[in-house]
């Protein structure tokens, strides 16, 4: 694939826009995905997301209350609004609905896509896929931290831990799949990807503030690539935020397909 032109340009950017329509799915556990005619809605016990979306104007109100209907009060919900987002200002209309910006930096992204093998890699990192709970108990207490989440948000995903940890061993290389990062003998980071016959979609990209700045988050980026590879489907997509991921994907070869707004809320 090339993200600079020719039908399999196409394909990519599809995929790095709004990824929710192109992933392999499974539809037995927790994580539900619902394909509308109008969005692409993913809803977990903690979380939902909504992309994807095309709707005629003034049918905002609708899509919110059915996502509302779907979706728990108590989790995160995150919009990713592309270009291809119909109708054009649905972002102020979600926000006079009361959705809001994130605070957290993560209101501007970027779509990148990345097909061929990423540079600069780093040494003296060791990732493996994780494979026990032990392994994903460390990602989920690394993650938290590298994202400053607060101590009863914490609390409310520990709940969840077991059962996100048996779905994750029941849909591993099926639709999922998972690393972690180790560095001086301890979990430096973590990082997830979700699989599509386009590429894998990368999420959950993480670095412990104590490890930060020795290459542990593209030591996970070049882990995703070499399973992407292994797979046969070598390429990679994500939605960086500007001032934070995007400049180091940038620098091992990532390149933009497009620039994407985020709102949270019910």
């Amino acid at each position: 694939m090339s993200v600079a032109g020719g039908n399999d340009t196409r394909v990519l950017r599809e995929f790095a826009e709004h990824p929710g329509r192109y992933l392999s799915w499974d539809d037995e556990g927790t994580v539900t995905r619902h394909l509308t005619g109008r969005a692409c809605i993913v809803v977990g016990p903690t979380f939902a997301v909504v992309s994807s979306i095309d709707i005629a104007p003034g049918e905002a109100a609708d899509l919110l209350d059915e996502v509302r209907r779907l979706a728990s009060p108590d989790g995160q919900t995150s919009w990713f609004l592309g270009p291809s987002t119909r109708p054009a200002g649905l972002a102020e209309e979600l926000l006079a609905l009361g959705l809001r910006n994130p605070t957290d930096g993560s209101g501007k992204l970027y779509a990148l896509a990345l097909d061929h093998e990423p540079g600069d890699s780093p040494t003296g990192i060791e990732t493996h896929q994780i494979t026990t709970r032990v392994d994903h108990v460390a990602a989920a207490e690394a993650r938290w931290e590298a994202f400053q989440r607060p101590e009863e948000e914490r609390a409310y995903e520990r709940g969840f831990l077991g059962t996100y940890y048996e779905e994750y061993l029941r849909t591993k290389d099926r639709s999922t799949i998972a690393f972690v990062a180790t560095l001086d003998g301890r979990v430096a980071g973590s990082a997830n990807a979700l699989l599509s016959d386009r590429g894998l979609f990368l999420i959950g990209g993480s670095t412990a503030p104590w490890a930060r700045g020795r290459g542990v988050y593209r030591a996970l980026v070049e882990a995703r690539w070499r399973y992407a590879v292994e797979r046969g489907t070598p390429a990679l997509a994500v939605h960086a935020i500007h001032d934070t991921s995007a400049p180091i994907l940038r620098r091992i070869g990532f390149r933009e397909v497009c620039a994407m707004r985020c709102l949270e809320g019910l």
